[in-house]
């Protein structure tokens, strides 16, 4: 049996112990049987493997260096380990079948009960296992899971981290409510009780301790509940009523303010569920700020879909009744806006575009914190679009007007941290999606950890091949100690030429040591192919390790000795050295001529004129040396030649040291 074969048959035995314990007692037989043979397969994995590790992707498994995400069993075990936030698993070889069926069991469990306990890490420190040990997720790494166990364990977490009080966890709630809030929708807020008093009891604790955070997140929920137009039925409306209570009007109108403007999908329906949402008395205080949002903008000239929105909403006599509040307010101010024909001014992106600037100059004048807070709040709710308009330059000029505010206000450093936390995982996200970044450079310098683990990083590369130079810089700048497993990794792509020639492009544009020892690692351990290959991206690098180079260049065949040249020659004052490298090979009695003359078209291939001096050593040697005299001298005097046929007056003469 070979490892990965043991792996495999370990990988789902897991499986059927972790069925068998979501039915069975533990002291049922089959269950106990799972649990041996369980044991088993950990001993046999443990002669490849040791310890054995067990890093968790939200679809995939990696177990030393490798990847499993092919087959049913891992995709399973992997959403079992992500959704009640495992990180990785280690598992001692030594681990006794009494532990392993404890450890089982407890990890059978459903999430809602895991995290009722306060996580596994929690339970198995409360049940004393030894063998097992448990490293979890940052919650927020959950936010990629789908799923209704997904919206489980989100729902439990809504309601734990405000009765544990933790002030950093609540804090991460606050900024990323609007990304939890989109796992739901109106049928989940309707059918689950505990998932609307653990929304209620976050929006009361924000109330009374975060009157920003709770704004901002009860807009968030406002959104969230207008962006499904599913039919509510009336008596099953107050349900998401209670969801918005504590709104004030302000809140309400610039909620809906902002979904007219820059929702597309924000239609009648959409409006009619809104104002069905709302009590009656707050209708009109809610239409009159409205008007206030219309005034405000009536200096701008709306996009022709902002028109017919805002006219389909405010003039049509067909609008159901329930707008009638909103119309006569609102209707009068349409003719006082100002409206662009089909050649507009101010289109929907550039309002986006001018909003954005105004955050940012408005952000860099700023003093007061609480006047920053709200403003930072603006900033960071614009951040989750910005990837998808690649709107980069406006992610730059932010990131260095932060980098410069915390010098000079360091009292306020926590607003300029919250954006920057969130604006570095929007560009890590974008690199690992394959985007495009305008000045690489910059965000990749800027990025000073990461929001993924290695395993998550080496699945993306060797599994989901997002191979680019920046996912791949990126890796080496954040888990340089995981360098081995990713050469491990790369020997098992050996037979996928594509991608290894690929990767290895990537690596050459990647000025670092690592890149270099990568590249390095493919020479030694690949076919003749890919030490070529390897050796011409060593040529865009200013990081060599010349000893290597020079090994090649002395030992290497007629290819990689002309590769190493030019990797060498990239640095103008190696010149000298490479050709007397090339040129001072051990030639007893002619054993070497052939590498000899191979060097000497080397030389002539590079115009490596700073060979001069050894080749002209050539014409004083023993009569063995015939042959490499003759390709001195024909080198020699093809250059003399270019050299005079540059020169009018030396056209048709012939060197004097051809000539000796």
């Amino acid at each position: 049996m070979d490892k990965n074969e043991a792996l495999e048959d370990f990988l789902k035995s897991l499986r059927v112990a972790l069925n068998h314990a979501s039915v069975y007692f533990k002291e049922h037989p089959l269950f106990i049987n799972a649990i041996n043979d369980l044991r088993v397969k950990i001993i046999n994995v443990s002669s490849f493997v040791k310890p054995l590790r067990i890093g968790v992707a939200p679809f995939s498994l990696v177990i030393a260096g490798e990847s499993f995400a092919n087959a049913r069993v891992h995709k399973e075990l992997s959403e079992i380990f992500h959704c009640r936030k495992i990180k990785r698993i280690e598992i001692q070889s030594g681990i006794s079948a009494q532990e392993l069926a404890v450890f089982i069991y407890v990890l059978s469990l459903p999430s809602r009960e895991v995290f009722a306990n306060g996580g596994l890490g929690r339970i198995i420190k409360k049940q004393a296992l030894t063998s097992v040990n448990i490293e979890e997720l940052d919650y927020f790494q959950l936010l990629t899971g789908e799923g209704q166990e997904y919206k489980d364990v989100w729902t439990f977490l809504l309601g734990s981290v405000v009765k544990e009080d933790k002030p950093e966890e609540i804090k991460e709630f606050t900024e990323n409510f609007g990304k939890i809030l989109s796992k739901f929708r109106n049928q989940d807020f309707l059918e689950n009780e505990t998932l609307r008093e653990n929304i209620l009891n976050f929006l009361n604790y924000l109330h009374l301790k975060n009157k920003e955070g709770f704004h901002s997140c009860a807009r968030e929920l406002t959104k969230a509940i207008l962006r499904d137009k599913s039919l509510v039925e009336e008596e099953k409306l107050n349900k998401l009523k209670i969801l918005l209570k504590d709104l004030d009007e302000e809140d309400l109108a610039q909620t809906l303010w902002d979904n007219i403007l820059i929702d597309e999908d924000f239609d009648v329906f959409s409006f009619s569920l809104f104002s069905r949402l709302i009590d009656k008395e707050k209708q009109d205080r809610i239409s009159a700020c409205l008007v206030d949002k219309g005034k405000q903008g009536a200096s701008v000239k709306f996009s022709p879909k902002i028109q017919k929105k805002l006219h389909d909403l405010f003039a049509k006599a067909s609008t159901p009744f329930i707008l009638e509040a909103y119309r006569r307010t609102f209707s009068p101010l349409l003719h006082t806006m100002e409206f662009a024909s089909d050649e507009f001014l101010f289109n929907r992106e550039a309002l986006k575009k001018n909003y954005r600037t105004v955050l940012l100059n408005l952000f860099a004048e700023l003093k007061n914190n609480v006047k920053m807070d709200m403003v930072a709040k603006r900033i960071i709710a614009e951040l989750d679009v910005l990837s998808h308009e690649e709107d980069f330059p406006y992610l730059e000029a932010l990131l260095e007007l932060t980098a410069k505010a915390k010098k000079e206000n360091p009292g306020a450093q926590e607003h300029f941290e919250t954006i920057e936390r969130h604006a570095f995982r929007l560009i890590e996200d974008w690199i690992l999606k394959g985007g495009q970044l305008p000045d690489e450079h910059f965000f990749i310098e800027i990025l000073q950890k990461s929001y993924y683990s290695h395993e998550f990083y080496l699945n993306a590369i060797f599994s989901e091949e997002k191979y680019s130079a920046s996912v791949l810089e990126l890796f080496f700048k954040f888990f340089p100690a995981e360098l081995d497993v990713f050469k491990r990794r790369l020997k098992e792509k050996e037979d996928n030429a594509s991608f290894l020639r690929k990767i290895i492009e990537s690596l050459g544009k990647i000025d670092s040591r690592l890149s270099f020892e990568v590249l390095e690692y493919v020479f030694n351990s690949f076919s003749n192919f890919f030490k070529i290959e390897s050796l011409k991206s060593m040529q865009s690098l200013s990081l060599v390790d010349e000893n290597f180079l020079y090994s090649v260049l002395r030992k290497g065949d007629n290819f990689t000795r002309l590769e190493a040249a030019q990797a060498l020659c990239r640095d103008k004052r190696k010149r000298i050295a490479v050709a007397t490298t090339l040129l001072g090979v051990f030639n007893f009695f002619g054993i070497s001529n052939n590498i000899v003359r191979e060097n000497i078209k080397i030389i002539e291939d590079m115009d490596l004129r700073e060979a001069r001096d050894c080749l002209k050593s050539f014409m004083k040697r023993s009569f063995w040396n015939i042959p490499i005299k003759r390709c001195a001298q024909d080198l020699l005097l093809k250059w003399e030649n270019k050299v005079e046929s540059s020169s009018p007056a030396a056209a048709g003469e012939v060197s004097p040291t051809a000539e000796k």
